[in-house]
């Protein structure tokens, strides 16, 4: 048994698009799973990450160039870069020396997040930590 509810997640003031609760029966129990993953912003951005960039995506018009760090695959690189290529923003990242091997051939989120213009920034791990980790912030304290 499989049925679709409609079902709308707000962020703020924000109105999201859609975000279904699908019916599935498993070993006689009946569950309901709430598909983030096909809640859409109109950047193109998808799943959890849609509803965390909500506003930011509704930003008219959105910052010329967008930061964030955080580790060579992660999903909010991902999401952030096809948030600013949409925007037609700059995305400048941040992250750790990404291992030589994902260098030479970048695969998953690295990937998709540099053919869509994203500029990595490599950083030493001591110098990654003091802006980063130490504070948890680039202002000082």
């Amino acid at each position: 048994m499989r049925r679709t509810l409609a079902c709308f997640g707000v962020c703020g003031a924000l109105q999201l698009a859609p975000s279904p609760v699908e019916a599935f029966a498993l070993r006689g129990k009946r569950l309901f799973v709430k598909r983030d993953d096909k809640c859409c912003l109109r950047s193109g951005v998808s799943g959890n990450k849609a509803r965390k960039l909500a506003s930011l995506d509704a930003a008219v018009p959105l910052a010329r160039v967008i930061g964030s760090f955080g580790g060579s695959q992660s999903n909010a690189m991902a999401a952030l870069a096809v948030l600013a290529h949409a925007h037609g923003s700059r995305f400048v990242y941040f992250t750790k020396p990404v291992p030589r091997w994902l260098r030479a051939a970048p695969s998953g989120n690295l990937a998709r997040a540099l053919s869509l213009g994203a500029e990595l920034v490599e950083l030493a791990p001591s110098e990654y930590s003091a802006l980063f980790e130490d504070h948890g912030t680039l202002l000082p304290a």
